[in-house]
């Protein structure tokens, strides 16, 4: 398996959220990724159901799943790891996207989890946008990592995530991760023409900062940035002084990198 990346599972860029039999396409899937060579599902959605997951992991050649979230740039749920039929359920902790998180920002964030391969946090699935960056940002990245960081390949990471956690873990329960998930970055009115608010959810205490970005990617304004602590939380942003047209803003700190968009409108 000489390969970097995971592959496009099977069936390709789709949520298996919205099939009405999941069973079928999950072996479906599994079938085209047999004939792939693949063994990890890569998966998008919207909110984390395990029920919708689990046909599978009753996949004989699905070895692991990686799970994206498609609202916050990927990573909603903020590397949430558990296993099904002792198979790994990761999902993606951080993404390489745009300016929100930049190759030093990103090895930052690493450097600040745990490097405990016994423990869930111990390990880190980066999505990297590859509209926005390349290769060279990956190396730039791993270059900036501790000595005692590993980077590897996603079937390696699977093999290393199982024996090392034996995948007996604990850590949030299905309903934590359902009701955290629909908790979303997100803003209203949208579009908006004078001020929206963002409202956002924290799930423990944490250090975020809050920036608007314009279609181009470039950084328009800090609007908050700070401790808050755990829970709900409400920015307003306004919008007089801003131009008509698309914005990004980016909720970020450690353990968070969520992406939401707003329509100004005059």
């Amino acid at each position: 398996q000489d390969y970097f990346i995971a592959g496009p599972s099977g069936m390709g860029y789709f949520y298996p959220d919205l099939y009405p039999h999941v069973d079928s396409a999950a072996a479906i899937t599994a079938r085209m990724m047999q004939k792939a060579d693949l063994s990890i599902v890569n998966v998008i959605g919207d909110v984390y159901y395990p029920q919708r997951l689990a046909p599978y992991f009753t996949q004989p050649n699905i070895d692991a799943m990686f799970y994206y979230t498609f609202d916050g740039g990927y990573v909603g749920l903020r590397g949430f790891a558990t296993c099904f039929n002792d198979k790994p359920f990761i999902s993606a902790r951080y993404t390489l996207w745009q300016s929100y998180v930049t190759a030093p920002s990103l090895a930052d964030f690493i450097r600040g989890l745990p490097h405990d391969p016994s423990v869930a946090d111990g390990y880190t699935l980066v999505s990297v946008h590859v509209w926005d960056h390349d290769v060279d940002s990956v190396i730039s990245a791993v270059q900036l990592l501790d000595s005692n960081v590993r980077v590897v390949p996603p079937d390696a990471f699977v093999k290393l995530f199982k024996k090392g956690t034996g995948c007996r873990l604990g850590g949030l329960s299905n309903n934590d991760i359902r009701t955290d998930a629909m908790n979303k970055l997100s803003n209203a009115p949208n579009p908006c023409s004078d001020k929206t608010e963002i409202t956002y959810y924290l799930a423990e205490k944490n250090f975020i900062s809050l920036k608007l970005y314009d279609a181009t990617g470039k950084e328009v304004k800090v609007l908050y940035a700070g401790t808050q602590s755990a829970g709900d939380h409400q920015v307003t942003l306004d919008t007089h002084d801003l131009s008509a047209g698309t914005y990004a803003y980016s909720l970020s700190g450690p353990g968070i990198n969520a992406i939401g968009r707003c329509e100004v409108v005059k």
